[in-house]
Order: structure tokens, then C-alpha cells, then sequence
């Protein structure tokens, strides 16, 4: 790995571009100088975005053109914005050597600030450890970066969204969202090659860093001392933390939304600048169209709010329509005029598959996605941020209280009523989707995060309003009582982060990894994600001519060189339609198919379709391995022998069964509890201390397996509501803890309140002796099963394929 171009393409592309585009911006808007630093990180956020805008019309013009050619035309666009903004580039050197000195009297004065400036770097160095370090498995950020593959080595834009697989290598991403961030990672593999994730994970460290930076200073614009407040009320959502290894395009629109309503809120402070300053402004929010398709709402959120805000005075609305608003629409539309003109609607995942009769795709994805009822709307929608723990802590809860806060203090400026109204607009414009059962804000409950950096500043503001008037008592008012109170919390905030590092999967030697072998051995080198031990199980596949059907394409095509198909690719069409099991089996060997992964959750073009049958089928699926209901089935071609052994139970209820807190499985904690079951575990039994291997306690199955048992078939009556999965913990003999098991987790399907006999089947290891049988539901909270008739098999090892 050239470490040298990597440190070359950084400096340029995260520190000297986006330096002289803000030295350009400055000389067209010249804002006051209290409003440069806000003004200037804004800019920064938004420069990488310049050079997407480049790519796509450069693809556009010249299909098929080298990336020695592009990145010569960039270096041109950098040549040009630097001497023009020459003078305010050196001007903002100056600046920020002016601030470093300033900063570095106030830490030899002060020994609190010494504690704080040393925890702030423990933070950021946290953060780039995680970036560096936690594999990248996220199923979207993983289809960003594909798409960014096959732009980058066709050279053309036309590929894009990748709709036709014999253009794309087999790959089929159908997506909506405009190209700036997919062209974005484009250009971080012109160091390197596209085979690396390097120079798109530094990026993604800048990104996060810069939208730190760009929140603490929006707080203190507000009130002094607010920018930590509003640093650690985003720190310690674990929406950035936890996640922060699948959201990084979440982080990237995040950064350029705020950074372009930044723009606007100090539009009305340089408005007597002239038409330059609406230029500005307008093309920053050019940028953040081309990030996301959410980004959309800018429109109605800043323009709403400017227009009602300065409704009287003609020159600014003037100059807001005709300048702003076509810059705006030139640079970013472009994309939302040619999805308008394919689909009807600017904003549309169009997939063929998903119009199917059969599916119901639409109501039954609502359903899923918990908006299939008005309260659930509400919950997903605009409550989700103060009562959704799981992405957004307790920092919802105080964002909400420090708000209240300086909305009672009065300390109200022109940009805090900008914030606020675009923050209200948003919220209503939730509640109107929740009302008209509309999914366009309320999709998921991460979409209110796009309000978060807007209500950040005043939340901020609040708190540390009620800070220093608790500062103001005789006891906290000591210097040391302070020092150790902010102390304290930075540590806190510190352990939390780096535990949700280890939690998410990284170690002390996977960041050198990463750098030494590359992203495909770090990944194969982590323990405790299912999808790496899914890859490890394709790994097995050695010397076979596979291709594997899966809704996870991009983590088969970016981990492995196997063959693959996607689930929602038109050419599965057959399949889904097929009237029976056997004809989809067909179906699927015509397009190849002698592999399917399934994942956690479930589509209606798993249960509306044979497809979910023909995996429970015992004599065409067979699990080869998998983990937590990521399972890498084997399409066969002989039934298995006849059962060794079987055993039926009357009735098993399974209400709300839920061994899931935080991402952490509880099954060693039932393992502990039923420990006293042990005498189960009989490696050496005789055949006729197998007649009674069961026993049924609390919905837990323990089940000795035979000596000679190879395939496992579950089998259950179940009616109810929702996703069930079975897991099964393997009793490994010989080894000194015997609870200490490998968990593994079979998908029983997903019900809509019928009632039906459902079918599991694995194939367990030769050293397996026991298994722990519990049941598990997933991904709908207020689903409810019950599960009767329970009734297990064992099978010799299955004949192989002949």
C-alpha cells in the first residue's frame, strides 16, 4: 500500500481544497468576521461535494475517460477557486494561527482547560480508532461503496443507479438517492484502487470530526462555552457511536445538511453583501442535494422559514428566488429532474419485483417497518428521538430539556429562530406523514436525526445555561469541584465510546490489519458479527462453482469473488411467482442458483412466496452454517436418509421472548441459569438412555443428539404476529466449560396472524453432543407467537449431491 499517495490524496482532498474552497466562498460572500468561523467550517463540510459535482458531469461527457485525466481536471478546479480566493485563503491562515495562539495562552492559564483539551484529543483518537478499525458490513454503506466500484472502473455515469446486471458484473442496487456521496467514495479509490477502504475511511473520520467542529462553534455563536455541551450531547447518542461502522453515509449527510443550513441562517447577516452572498449560500445547498435525496427537504424547511421570517422586505425575497433558488436547483436538481422523468416522482426506489401482485410489497414492508398504525407512525416518527433509547441514549431527552431552557431565557438571535422554525417545519411535516399514512419522513426511526443538528445549538445553549447557574452555588463554584466534574463526565463519555468500540467488533490489531491485508482479512478476522461468520462460511465453499441468491449482494460481492444474485433483481421474477416449492427450486437452478443466504428479516418475497418453504424444505435446503439468523443454505438434490430419531411435545407457549439488550445476547445467562440440567450432557449414553434426550423448562428445549446424528429438522404449529427465529446453542464435547456454546440461529418465518406449521432445518457439526433450544423474536417489538406442537428430528449426515 502506497502510503504516500494515501497522505498526499488526504492532505489535498480534507485539508488544502477545502481550505481554498472557503477562501473563494469568503471572497464572493464576504461575511462580518464574527461570522467567518461558522461561516468558513460550513464551507469546509461542503467542498468535497465540489468535486462529485465535477465527476458526474465529466463521466457524463466523457464515457470511459482515465482517472489520470480526471484528476487532472480536479487539480485545473483547484487551481482556478485558489487564485481566485487567494487573498482570503491566507487571510483565513492567519485567522486560524491567531485562534491557536489565543487557545494556547488559555491552556497555560488554566489547568481545567489543559484536562479538557487532553480528553478532547482522547475522543478523537477514539473516533479514528473505530473508523479504522471496525469492519464495514452495513448492507447500505456497503452498496454505496459497490456502486462507487463499478463508476470508478467504468468510468460512466450511466451505470448508475446499477439497474442492469450485464452492464454491472451481476450487481443490482436500485437506489433513489442522487450520486454525490457514491461519486464521493469514487474518488477516494484514486490512490489506491478500489479493492481498499483506506482513504473512504478517513474521510469518513474528517467528515465526523468537521461536523463536530462545525456544532461546537454554531453552540457558541449562541452562548459561550455551549460547544462541549453540544460535543457530548452528540457523542452520547449511540446512534453515531454505536452504528458509527454502518451509518457513514448517514454521517455525510448529517455534516452537509447542517453545513448548508448554516448558510442559510447567516444569509440575512451578509444579504447587504449583494447577489454574491445568495450565490454562495445557494450553491452550499446545491451541495447537500447531492448527498442525499433527504436533503430534498432543505427547500421547503430554509426557504420556508426565510420567506416567513422576511416576508416584507422585497429585495431579500427578490434576490432569494432569483439567485439562490436557481443556483440551488442547477447544481443539485439534476438528478431529482431525471429520476422525475423515469419514475414520476423525484424521490423512488423503482424495482419491477416490488410491483408484484403477489408481494403486497408496499403494506407488508409498512408493517415491518412498525407505521402500519397511527401510534406506531407517532413512535417512529417525531417521538422517536426523545423515546428511542437504542439510537439516541438520553442525549434526546436533554436536547429537549436544554431547549426549553433558552427558549425561557430570552437570549434569542436571528439564527436560533432560523434553526427553530426549520426544526418545527420538519416535525410538522412528520406529523402530517404519520396523519396521511405517507412513509416519506418517517421511513425509519433515524430520519429525525436530520433535526438533531438543528436543534443541537440551542439544546447546547440550554444546558449550559443551567450549568453555570448550578456553577453559582457555594459548592460547585470551586475550582476543583468544577475540574473533577468535567473531568468525570469527559471519562464516562470516553469509556462509553470506547466500549461501544469493542462492542462493534474492534481490537487492538485490526486497524494495523486493515492497513497490512486489507479490508477482506479484517473482516475474517472478526469474531461476534454474524455477517463475517457468513463470509467465513462461503470462505468453506472452496473449489466450487457457486452463485449465491441473497438480499445481502453487497457483502457477498464486496468479501468474496463468489458469483451472486440479488434478491430483488427482475430476473427473479420466475422465482417468486412459481406456484409451488418445486417449481421455484427449478426456477432457481435455471438462473444458476446453488446457494442462499438469509438474513434476520423478512421480506414478502420470502413468505408470500415458495421461497421460505423451499428453505425449510428438507429434501431441497440444507444449512451449512451461519450465525444470530444469518444462514448460508445449500440448495440439494437427494432427500436425507430416513430420521434416527424423533420426539413430539404437546404444547410450548412463546409470548414476547426477547434474549436481546442492546446488541448483547443473553443466551450465556440462560445457559448459567439451567445449568442445573447438566446431567443432560452425555457423550458416552448408550442407546437406550436416548429414549428421553428432551426436556421442555420455560421455553428452553434441551436436546442430547445421537452419536451418529448429522441434520436437525424442527418442526412447530405456530400462530401470531411478527418474526421468529429458533437458536440453537451447540454443546461441543471435550470441552471443559460445556456451556460455553456456538450460537446459531435458524429464521422460522414471518406471520401475519395465520396459523401454519413452519420447518427448520441444520446441519450441525460432527462434534456436536447437545443443543440448547430456545425461541427468539426480532425486529417487531409488539409482535406475539405461540408455538405448539413441537416436534424435532435427527438425520444421518445427508448423502452427498450426485
Amino acid at each position: 500500500m502506497d502510503v504516500f499517495l494515501i497522505a498526499c490524496w488526504f492532505f489535498f482532498t480534507c485539508g488544502l481544497f477545502p481550505l481554498v474552497f472557503a477562501g473563494g466562498a469568503l471572497r464572493l460572500a464576504r461575511p462580518e468576521r464574527p461570522d467567518i468561523p461558522l461561516f468558513t467550517l460550513a464551507c469546509v463540510v461542503l467542498a468535497p461535494l465540489s468535486i462529485s459535482i465535477m465527476l458526474y458531469w465529466l463521466y457524463r461527457a466523457f464515457p470511459g475517460i482515465a482517472p489520470v485525466a480526471v484528476t487532472g481536471c480536479v487539480c485545473a478546479l483547484f487551481t482556478v477557486v485558489a487564485v481566485y480566493g487567494r487573498r482570503e485563503t491566507g487571510e483565513l491562515i492567519r485567522l486560524a494561527r491567531r485562534y491557536a495562539r489565543a487557545w494556547r495562552g488559555r491552556l497555560h492559564a488554566s489547568s481545567r482547560r489543559r484536562y479538557i483539551a487532553c480528553f478532547v484529543c482522547i475522543l478523537a483518537g477514539l473516533l479514528a480508532y473505530i473508523h479504522m478499525g471496525r469492519p464495514i458490513l452495513g448492507n447500505d454503506i456497503l452498496e454505496y461503496l459497490l456502486d462507487a466500484r463499478v463508476i470508478f472502473n467504468a468510468g460512466d455515469m450511466s451505470v448508475y443507479p446499477l439497474l442492469d446486471s450485464t452492464r454491472t458484473g451481476g450487481l443490482y442496487f436500485p437506489s433513489s438517492h442522487p450520486p454525490g456521496f457514491p461519486l464521493l467514495v469514487a474518488w477516494s479509490y484514486f490512490p489506491v484502487g478500489p479493492d481498499s477502504t483506506v482513504c473512504f475511511r478517513l474521510m469518513t473520520l474528517w467528515h465526523s470530526l468537521s461536523w463536530l467542529g462545525l456544532t461546537a462553534t454554531a453552540a457558541g455563536r449562541l452562548r459561550r462555552g455551549a460547544g462541549m455541551a453540544a460535543v457530548v450531547l452528540l457523542l452520547g447518542m449511540p446512534f453515531i457511536c454505536l452504528r458509527i461502522g454502518h451509518l457513514e453515509a448517514d454521517i455525510a449527510r448529517l455534516a452537509t445538511f447542517q453545513a448548508a443550513f448554516m448558510l442559510g441562517c447567516l444569509l440575512p447577516g451578509i444579504a447587504h453583501r449583494g447577489w454574491r452572498a445568495f450565490l454562495v449560500c445557494g450553491a452550499g445547498a446545491g451541495l447537500a442535494l447531492t448527498a442525499h435525496s433527504i436533503s430534498l427537504l432543505l427547500l421547503p424547511m430554509l426557504g420556508g422559514t426565510l420567506l416567513l421570517l422576511y416576508r416584507r422586505d422585497d429585495r431579500f425575497l427578490l434576490m432569494l428566488v432569483t439567485v439562490a433558488l436557481p443556483v440551488c436547483l442547477g447544481i443539485g436538481a439534476f438528478h431529482y429532474i431525471a429520476n422525475m422523468l423515469y419514475t414520476g416522482v423525484p424521490i423512488h426506489d423503482y424495482v419491477p419485483v416490488w410491483e408484484l401482485d403477489i408481494l403486497q410489497w408496499h403494506s407488508d414492508l409498512s408493517f415491518i417497518r412498525n407505521l402500519d398504525t397511527f401510534a406506531n407512525r407517532l413512535l417512529n416518527g417525531p417521538l422517536s428521538l426523545f423515546i428511542n433509547a437504542r439510537l439516541y441514549g438520553i442525549s434526546g431527552i436533554l436536547l429537549l430539556a436544554g431547549y426549553a431552557i433558552f427558549l425561557r431565557s430570552g437570549h434569542h438571535s436571528t439564527m436560533h429562530k432560523i434553526l427553530s422554525y426549520g426544526a418545527a417545519m420538519y416535525f410538522l411535516m412528520m406529523l402530517i406523514c404519520a396523519c396521511a399514512d405517507i412513509p416519506l419522513a418517517i421511513k425509519n426511526p433515524r430520519y429525525i436525526a436530520t433535526i438533531v443538528p438543528l436543534l443541537l445549538p440551542s439544546g447546547a445553549a440550554g444546558l449550559t445555561l443551567f450549568l453555570n447557574s448550578v456553577g453559582k452555588t457555594a459548592f460547585y463554584g470551586k475550582p476543583a469541584v468544577q475540574t473533577a466534574a468535567h473531568g468525570a463526565g469527559l471519562c464516562i463519555l470516553a469509556g462509553v465510546i470506547a466500549l461501544t468500540a469493542v462492542a462493534g467488533g474492534v481490537t487492538f490489531s485490526q486497524p494495523l490489519l486493515l492497513l497490512r491485508d486489507g479490508d477482506k482479512a479484517l473482516v475474517r478476522a472478526t469474531v461476534g458479527r454474524p455477517e463475517a461468520a457468513v463470509i467465513r462460511a462461503i470462505d468453506a465453499l472452496v473449489g466450487k462453482d457457486v452463485r449465491i441468491l441473497s438480499g445481502m449482494q453487497p457483502l457477498v460481492a464486496f468479501y468474496t469473488d463468489k458469483a451472486s444474485i440479488s434478491e430483488h433483481d427482475v430476473r427473479c421474477e420466475p422465482v417468486y411467482r412459481a406456484p409451488g416449492k418445486e417449481e421455484a427450486f427449478a426456477e432457481l437452478r435455471r438462473l444458476g442458483v446453488t446457494h442462499i443466504i438469509k438474513a434476520p428479516w423478512n421480506f414478502s418475497m420470502h413468505y408470500r412466496t415458495p421461497l421460505l418453504p423451499l428453505l425449510a424444505s428438507p429434501d431441497q435446503a440444507v444449512a451449512l452454517g451461519g450465525e444470530r439468523g444469518y444462514t448460508l443454505f445449500e440448495l440439494a438434490a437427494t432427500a436425507p436418509a430416513p430420521p434416527l430419531l424423533e420426539a413430539d411435545f404437546p404444547s410450548a407457549p412463546c409470548t414476547n421472548i426477547d434474549l436481546r439488550f442492546l446488541h448483547v445476547r443473553m443466551a450465556r445467562l440462560f445457559q448459567r441459569f439451567y445449568s442445573n440440567v447438566s446431567t443432560l450432557i452425555r457423550p458416552q449414553a448408550t442407546p437406550a438412555e436416548e429414549s428421553a434426550p428432551f426436556i421442555l423448562r420455560n421455553n428452553v428445549v434441551w436436546i442430547h443428539v445421537p452419536k451418529d446424528g448429522g441434520d436437525l429438522i424442527l418442526r412447530a404449529d405456530v400462530s401470531g404476529r411478527g418474526t421468529l427465529h429458533a437458536a440453537f446453542t451447540e454443546i461441543v464435547a471435550g470441552k471443559r466449560d460445556p456451556y460455553e456454546g456456538i450460537p446459531f440461529l435458524v429464521d422460522m418465518g414471518t406471520f401475519a396472524g395465520e396459523r401454519r406449521e413452519v420447518t427448520a432445518r441444520v446441519r450441525l457439526r460432527d462434534d456436536v453432543r447437545a443443543l440448547m433450544l430456545f425461541f427468539q423474536e426480532t425486529d417487531n417489538p409488539y409482535s406475539k407467537h405461540t408455538l405448539e406442537n413441537l416436534r424435532i428430528k435427527f438425520y444421518k449426515k445427508t448423502p452427498p449431491e450426485v
